[in-house]
C-alpha cells in the first residue's frame, strides 16, 4: 500500500478507530478494523480460490503452487473469520474437505518429477502456520494434523512426526479442556495414520487425563457429546481393549456410554474377536445400539458359516430395532447388511418390519441388487415389484425419491412396472426431467427416453430438453438410430427450437466419436429444419443455433454467415410488443453465451442496442467474459451497456479482477470509470424502484474501498465525501482501516 500524505492522514484520524495520535508505535488493530479487513481478505480469496480450480483442472502445477502460497498469505495477514474454512479447502480436514481438498488434487496431478515443489510449498505453509499467534493453537493443531498427514503420503519420514509434536505443544495452550482433550485425540489418531502407535497411545493418555479434568469442571454431567467417547474407541483401534472400556465406563451420558461401548465392540468384530464382543451385549442398554452390534455379529457369523447363530443373533437386532420406529433408519441397515452377507432370503422376510416408507422400499431395492448379483433375477423381480406396489399413493416426493434409488441401483430393467408411477407424475415434469437426467448418468438411456416419453408431445422446456439429452447419450454409446428418433422427438417450445437444437447437440458427440459421415448427415438435418419452421422467431433461434455449431467447429465463416441471417430474421419480425422481441434477444444471447462465444454475443446485443430491448444484456455479457478471464472483451461490453447502476457494478467487478489478479494501474484506470459512471445516478434513484440490489450509496462505497485497499487514499476520501451526510463518517471509518 502507498504511504498516506500528511492531509489524508490527518482526515483518517478524525474518525480512525484503528489509530491513534500515539500511532508512531505498533498498535493493536480495532475489533471493527480486523473485521473490515476480513471481509476483504474473504472477497480477494473467493476470487483466487476460483482460478485455482481451473489451473488445478489443467494440471497446471507451478501456478497452482504460486497461487496456494497466494492465498496462504492473505487468509494468515487478513486472519480472516473463515480461516478454518480457507485452510480445510487447501488442505483438508476429517469432515469436509479431506477428499476434494486443492492440495490433494494438485498432488494428483503433479508428474513425480515435481513432488519437491509440493514439499516445498509445504514447507512454507507449515512455516507461516507456525507464525500465528496462541490465539489460533486450535486452527494450528488441525492444520498441522493434515499437514502431516500430506506430508507422510509424499513419503516424507521426519516432517509428519515434527508437526504433530509441535502440535501437541501448542495444545497447552487451548484454554477450553473440551476442545483441547478433542485435538489431542485428533493428534493421537494422526499418529495412528502415520504408523507411529507409541506416540499415538502417549498423546491419548494425554487427552484422556484432560477428558477428566473436563468432567470435573462440567456442570452438565448427562451431556450428549464428550471427549471420552473418541479417546475409547481410539484405544481400541490401538488394540488397548483394557484401556477403552475404561474409559468407555467412565462416560456419565448411558446413551453416549452404549454408543461407544458398541463401537469397541465393532472394532473387536473388525479383528474377529467375536465372543469378546458378544460379552459387551449385557452392558449395553440402548435397544438402538444393541441391535447395531447384534446386528455386525450376526454378519461376521454369517461369513464364518455359523449361519445358526448367525440368524439367531439377526433376529435378536430385528427384535431390539424395530421396537421403536425412531430405529427405522438402523433396522433397514441392519436388514441390508445380512442380505449383502449372503443371507438374502432371511432378510427379505423381515423387510415389514420397517415402517417408514423410503426406507423400507430403499430397502427392497438394496436386497433386489442383492438377488441380481447371484443371477436370482425373478426374486430380484419380485422384490422390485412389492416396492412399487408399495408406494403407488405415497406423495410425489417419496415416489421420486425411490425411482431415483431405483435408477442408482439398477433396478429399472423392467420399464413397464415403472409406468403407472411415471405416469403418476405427469402433472410434475420437472420431477420426470429430474429422473431423466439421473437415468443419463447412470447410463440407464432406455429408461431415460421412456421417462421422457411419458407425456406426449409435451410443451415443457425440461422434458423437451431432456430429449436433447438423451439423444447426445445415445449418440456418445454410439446408438445412432436412437440417437436421432430422441432428437426429431422434442417439439418446438414457445420461442426454442429444440428438435434443431438436439440435433446440433447430437452432432457434436458424433463428431466426438468419430463418426463423420453420420455427424455431417444430422447437422444438414438440423440446417434444413431449422430453415423450414415458418415462425421468424423459432427460424432466427434455430439459425443462431446453427451459427454456433459452426463456431465451435472453427468455421468462423460459415458461422457469421448464419448468424447474420439470424439477426436479419430478428429484425423482420414484427412483434406485438418489445417484451416479445426482448425474449428472443435474451434466449439468442444466451445460447451463444452458453459456448462462451463472446463476440459473437456482443455483436448482436450492439445490432439492437436500445433501453427497450437491452434489460442488462451488455452486463450480462461482460460478466460472462470476465468469468472467462477475458477483461478486455468485458470491458469493452461494459461500455455499451446504458443502466448506469447495472454498468457501474460492471466496471467494479471487472475492477476487482483486474487490481487483485492482473495489473493494479489496469485495475484503477477501470475504477476510475466506475467512479465516473456511480456518480451520474441520480440521487433519489434508490427509493424509486426496487429491482436494483445495488444503490447509488452502496456503489458509491465500494468504489472508495477499493481505492483505500490500494492505496489511493485521498481518491478514497473523495469519493466518501460524495456519499449523504449521515453516510460519510461510516464510510470513512472503514476506509480509515486500510
Amino acid at each position: 500500500m502507498r504511504k498516506l500524505s500528511v492531509v489524508s492522514a490527518f482526515a483518517l484520524l478524525l474518525v480512525n478507530p484503528c489509530l491513534s495520535i500515539a500511532a508512531t508505535k505498533p498498535t493493536q488493530i480495532s475489533a471493527f478494523c480486523g473485521n473490515e479487513l476480513q471481509k476483504t481478505g474473504y472477497d480477494r480469496i473467493f476470487l483466487l480460490t476460483y482460478d485455482l480450480d481451473s489451473m488445478i483442472s489443467n494440471g497446471k502445477v507451478e501456478s497452482s503452487i504460486a497461487q496456494i502460497n497466494k492465498i496462504i498469505d492473505i487468509a494468515l495477514t487478513s486472519k480472516s473469520k473463515s480461516l478454518s474454512d480457507d485452510l480445510g479447502r487447501l488442505l483438508g480436514d476429517d469432515f469436509t474437505w479431506r477428499q476434494n481438498s486443492h492440495i490433494e488434487r494438485l498432488i494428483k496431478v503433479t508428474p513425480t518429477a515435481k513432488k519437491s515443489l509440493i514439499l516445498a510449498m509445504l514447507d512454507n505453509i507449515s512455516g507461516r502456520i507456525q507464525s500465528l499467534d496462541a490465539g489460533y493453537s486450535s486452527i494450528k493443531i488441525k492444520a498441522f494434523a493434515q499437514l502431516a498427514t500430506i506430508y507422510h503420503s509424499l513419503g516424507a519420514k521426519e516432517k509428519p512426526s515434527i508437526l504433530l509434536n509441535q502440535a501437541v505443544q501448542i495444545s497447552a495452550g487451548v484454554r477450553l479442556t473440551e476442545m483441547r482433550a478433542t485435538l489431542l485425540t485428533r493428534i493421537a489418531r494422526t499418529y495412528i495414520d502415520i504408523g507411529q502407535p507409541t506416540l499415538a497411545q502417549k498423546t491419548l493418555a494425554q487427552s484422556y487425563q484432560v477428558a477428566l479434568q473436563f468432567d470435573k469442571e462440567t456442570k452438565d454431567k448427562k451431556r450428549e457429546f464428550h471427549p471420552s467417547h473418541p479417546i475409547a474407541y481410539t484405544y481400541a483401534e490401538l488394540g488397548d481393549f483394557e484401556r477403552a472400556l475404561d474409559v468407555a465406563k467412565s462416560i456419565s451420558n448411558r446413551y453416549r456410554q452404549d454408543e461407544t461401548l458398541g463401537a469397541i465392540g465393532g472394532q473387536y468384530i473388525k479383528i474377529n474377536q467375536l465372543e469378546q464382543a458378544q460379552e459387551l451385549l449385557p452392558a449395553i442398554i440402548s435397544e438402538r445400539e444393541k441391535a447395531k452390534l447384534l446386528g455386525q455379529l450376526a454378519v461376521a457369523y454369517s461369513r464364518s458359516k455359523n449361519l445358526n447363530l448367525a440368524d439367531q443373533l439377526f433376529n435378536q437386532a430385528v427384535k431390539f430395532a424395530s421396537a421403536n420406529i425412531l430405529n427405522d433408519f438402523y433396522l433397514a441397515e441392519i436388514i441390508t447388511s445380512y442380505a449383502k452377507a449372503g443371507q438374502i432370503d432371511t432378510a427379505s422376510q423381515v423387510v415389514n418390519f420397517i415402517r417408514g416408507a423410503f426406507d423400507k422400499g430403499n430397502t427392497r431395492l438394496a436386497i433386489a441388487t442383492e438377488y441380481r448379483k447371484r443371477n436370482q433375477l425373478v426374486s430380484a423381480k419380485q422384490s422390485v415389484e412389492t416396492m412399487l406396489r408399495s408406494i403407488q399413493d405415497e406423495d410425489f416426493m417419496l415416489i421420486e425419491m425411490l425411482i431415483r434409488r431405483a435408477i442408482e441401483t439398477d433396478n429399472t430393467n423392467n420399464n413397464s412396472l415403472f409406468n403407472s408411477l411415471l405416469i403418476k407424475l405427469k402433472t410434475r415434469p420437472d420431477i420426470l426431467a429430474n429422473l431423466g437426467r439421473v437415468a443419463i448418468q447412470q447410463n440407464q438411456l432406455d429408461f431415460a427416453y421412456a421417462i421422457a416419453q411419458t407425456i406426449d408431445k409435451s410443451e415443457n422446456h425440461e422434458i423437451n430438453q431432456l430429449f436433447s439429452r438423451v439423444a447426445v447419450a445415445y449418440a456418445n454409446a454410439k446408438q445412432p438410430d436412437k440417437a436421432i428418433q430422441a432428437a426429431l422427438k422434442a417439439n418446438n417450445v414457445d420461442i426454442m427450437p429444440y428438435q434443431v437444437y438436439g440435433l446440433a447437440k447430437t452432432t457434436t458427440a458424433f463428431q466426438k466419436a468419430g463418426q463423420t459421415t453420420l455427424a455431417e448427415t444430422t447437422f444438414n438435418q438440423a440446417i434444413q429444419n431449422a430453415n423450414a419452421l415458418s415462425d421468424s422467431r423459432l427460424r432466427a433461434v434455430a439459425l443462431t443455433i446453427i451459427a454456433r455449431k459452426y463456431n465451435s467447429a472453427g468455421q468462423k465463416q460459415l458461422g457469421q454467415q448464419f448468424l447474420t441471417q439470424a439477426i436479419q430474421t430478428v429484425k423482420s419480425n414484427v412483434a406485438p410488443d418489445g417484451k416479445q422481441k426482448a425474449e428472443l434477444i435474451g434466449l439468442i444471447l444466451n445460447i451463444l453465451l452458453e459456448t462462451k462465444q463472446f463476440d459473437q454475443a456482443l455483436q448482436v446485443a450492439i445490432e439492437f442496442s436500445n433501453p427497450e430491448l437491452n434489460k442488462g444484456n451488455f452486463s450480462g455479457i461482460a460478466t460472462g467474459a470476465l468469468q472467462d478471464g477475458q477483461d478486455d472483451l468485458a470491458l469493452k461490453a461494459a461500455q455499451f451497456e446504458t443502466n448506469k447502476k447495472f454498468k457501474a457494478r460492471s466496471l467494479i467487478d471487472i475492477a476487482k479482477f483486474q487490481i487483485w489478479r492482473l495489473s493494479e494501474s489496469k485495475g484503477i484506470a477501470t475504477l476510475d470509470q466506475a467512479l465516473l459512471v456511480a456518480q451520474t445516478i441520480p440521487q433519489d434513484s434508490d427509493t424509486n424502484s426496487i429491482q436494483y440490489t445495488d444503490s447509488r450509496a452502496s456503489l458509491l462505497e465500494e468504489i472508495a474501498l477499493l481505492y483505500a485497499q490500494i492505496g489511493q487514499n485521498k481518491q478514497a476520501l473523495q469519493v466518501a465525501m460524495a456519499q449523504n451526510a449521515s453516510e460519510i463518517n461510516r464510510v470513512k471509518q472503514r476506509i480509515s482501516c486500510y
